[in-house]
């Protein structure tokens, strides 16, 4: 079986990154296989709400790190996506890529995976954040 973790804040080493790290150690210590990608320093365009991700079954936008990454997303079996939680919410870079996803949502192709999301946050609005 095979984790993805993805650590969605800018900072490259921060806690959100620290912790997607933690569990995957942890995975890996019971025999599975794991992947780590962090969007620090990574370009995730917003979705343009174009709808031609329905004909497409693939977002249009092709000038981004969004297509590799979520070709490695596909390729795994479990996702553990990680956010700081800035304004009560996840981080613009996860919103950003969770938005582009909605392209593979009409054909199913995440259906069947298993994930995790975790946030970091140093006050309030981690709930709000695993809700989005």
């Amino acid at each position: 079986m095979t984790v993805l973790g993805l650590s969605g804040s800018t900072r490259k080493d921060g806690n959100t990154a620290i912790l997607v790290r933690t569990i995957l150690e942890r995975c890996e210590k019971a025999g599975l296989e794991t992947e780590f990608i962090t969007l620090a320093g990574k370009t995730i365009h917003p979705c343009l709400g174009c709808e031609k991700c329905r004909e497409k079954d693939w977002c249009v936008i092709q000038n981004d790190d969004w297509g590799p990454i979520m070709d490695r997303v596909r390729d795994s079996e479990v996702l553990v996506i990680g956010s700081p939680t800035y304004y009560f919410d996840v981080c613009g870079q996860v919103k950003n890529f969770i938005d582009r996803s909605y392209s593979l949502y009409h054909r199913r192709q995440l259906a069947g995976r298993k994930a995790v999301a975790v946030a970091v946050c140093a006050n309030k609005g981690g709930a709000r954040t695993i809700e989005t």
